[in-house]
């Protein structure tokens, strides 16, 4: 098992944090009243040599706790890429969001991860830029081999309607792309590249000329380390060289099950239970891969019909049923984050408007409930790993909201993206109706799913990240009891900035109460709520607000150890709650 190996966030570390926020903060906004000018010339070498030293500068002195800030790019592409137009470094403008264009370039350094993925471009006419991507899936614990497969030294990608920014912490311009959806890949004998001539030749990476044996190795390697993104892309690139490649195929389904990537696993099982002269071998692999993401995605007749069928091809397999108590279930939730193998649950509840809360909407009961009564499982939608968060400390300024989210927060957003990207319709306008606060509250793009044709797309739709942070931002639980049991402010802080958290559906609904009628259990990741007393039926149904006695207090910072103050006072700059 992973243990933590670093030393945590202190709270001495929140004033200079804060600092750092309201630097970044005011250099965005004296961005925003300056005027666009035609982007300069850096030759490919110095971005190279610029991308070297910050390489070695991070290796010879790593950041205790990594800092970046997301939210400088407006808007995310739901053009195709065949109704846009190309477009140059030499042609773009700083401070311009180029709509209607694509930028066709090379990658020429390799990528580095700094809570954003980082990379050097350049141009068919030779001019370089670095790129900023956040938010891809599949980063934010990367290894350079994971980040090598993703990301290939050069290779050609289309970055759908560009902006170009100056940096917030730096004297150089970027190219920001929040939305993963908006990078395509353009592999070699593309259609696309077929007049382009580029003015420098660069050394591309082999692994852009890998055989789909090649890649399709390479996945089993990400595969048995549980690299399971990288190991669905290189699955990918096997499979569009050689579509027929069964094996891949069916490896790239079991990937997508292990990243809860069901709606896409059931797909690829449908290609390859369609292929003729299917090996019984591989039927049976398909067959038991069906069951099992129709099992994770709740569908549990089809399931059971899947398991049947690939019974009836091998009498020697066994189907087992997970049947738990809740002392069973309690001893397994001690572990923070684990999944118990169980069905989501919703009892006699509903979702309804809710009166005094200015058009909102909340829980209320369908029928008159007991007191212990319960009223709804549920697993998590995205969850962060505590460990993994813990080792890999970074703080994320978001523009968007003015939040200051930790490494937690990126990884249920990366999570968020993909799944997102993948899933179906129905999950994907449940996740949206949840509340994403004052500002967003009217209907988005990102409201209603836009399908990727491309075929050069990792993504099935493209996703806005605004919308998508304020909803993870607002809704996320803790799911350590120690949060709520802290008995100082550094243990506050380290539970309540990095600890275990998940995001789920339907629980956020339930509205907060300093008088509740029903109260909450996590049991590893397994949302579990009961009713604390009897409640009649059309009762409305809020949750505790927990809390401690302890205070935090330095110089001016003073609030009460809450489930909500730390992220009260990362959002208000370090104000005392009224």
């Amino acid at each position: 098992m992973e243990q933590i190996s670093r030393i945590p966030l202190k709270v001495e570390d929140l004033e200079e944090i804060m600092e750092t926020y309201r630097r970044i903060q005011d250099a965005a906004e004296e961005e925003d009243l300056q005027s666009p000018f035609p982007v300069p010339y850096t030759s490919p070498e110095v971005i190279v040599k610029k991308k070297d030293a910050e390489t070695h500068s991070t290796a010879k002195n790593p950041a205790r706790v990594k800092q970046t800030y997301m939210g400088q790019a407006i808007g995310y592409s739901t053009t195709p890429l065949s109704s846009l137009s190309r477009i140059s470094l030499q042609e773009m403008q700083v401070r311009q969001r180029h709509e209607g264009k694509y930028l066709l370039c090379k990658i020429i350094t390799q990528p580095t991860h700094l809570g954003n993925v980082i990379f050097g471009v350049e141009d068919t006419n030779g001019w370089a830029q670095i790129v900023s991507l956040y938010n891809y899936p599949g980063t934010l614990y990367a290894n350079e081999k994971e980040l090598e497969t993703l990301f290939p030294f050069g290779s050609v990608i289309a970055i759908r309607e560009p902006s170009v920014k100056m940096s917030l912490t730096a004297s150089h311009s970027h190219v920001p792309v929040e939305s993963p959806s908006d990078i395509l890949f353009i592999r070699p004998g593309d259609e696309l590249l077929a007049d382009i001539q580029w003015s420098s030749v660069l050394h591309s990476s082999p692994a852009l000329y890998r055989s789909e044996l090649e890649w399709k190795t390479t996945g089993d390697g990400h595969f048995r380390k549980e690299e399971y993104y990288a190991a669905s892309v290189a699955y990918l690139r096997a499979l569009e060289q050689q579509h027929s490649f069964t094996a891949a195929r069916l490896n790239r389904s079991l990937a997508l099950i292990k990243l809860q990537l069901y709606t896409a696993a059931l797909e690829e099982l449908r290609i390859a239970l369609s292929t003729a002269d299917l090996s019984i071998s591989d039927q049976k692999k398909a067959l038991y891969r069906s069951g099992q993401a129709h099992y994770g995605d709740g569908s549990y007749h089809d399931a059971l019909k899947m398991y049947q069928e690939c019974l009836a091809l091998d009498q020697d397999l066994r189907e087992t049923t997970g049947h738990f108590d809740w002392n069973t279930l309690y001893q397994e939730g001690l572990v923070p984050g684990s999944i118990p193998d169980v069905a989501d649950f919703t009892g006699p509840i509903e979702i309804a408007s809710v009166a005094h809360r200015g058009g909102g909407r909340g829980i209320i009961s369908t029928r008159d409930v007991a007191a212990g009564e319960l009223l709804l499982v549920s697993k998590p939608f995205a969850m962060s790993n505590q460990v993994r968060c813990q080792n890999n400390p970074i703080v994320v300024f978001s523009l968007h909201n003015s939040h200051v989210n930790g490494t937690r927060m990126l990884e249920i957003l990366q999570q968020c993206v993909l799944k997102l990207s993948m899933c179906s319709k129905d999950t994907y306008k449940d996740f949206y109706s949840v509340y994403a606060g004052l500002q967003t509250t009217t209907q988005s793009k990102s409201d209603g799913p836009t399908p990727v044709t491309d075929h050069r797309s990792s993504f099935s739709r493209d996703v806005g990240l605004a919308r998508l942070e304020s909803v993870c931002s607002l809704n996320t639980f803790g799911l350590t009891s120690d949060y709520f049991d802290a008995k100082n402010p550094q243990e506050v802080l380290e539970t309540g900035f990095d600890g275990a958290a998940a995001l789920y559906i339907l629980p956020s609904y339930f509205n907060h109460s300093c008088l509740p009628n029903a109260t909450r259990i996590v049991l590893g990741s397994l949302l579990v709520v009961r009713a604390c007393k009897d409640i009649p039926k059309a009762q409305k149904l809020p949750l505790p607000i927990a809390q401690t006695k302890e205070t935090m207090k330095k110089g001016h910072i003073s609030f009460t150890t809450s489930n909500v103050a730390v992220p009260y006072v990362l959002r208000t700059g370090l104000q005392e709650p009224k």
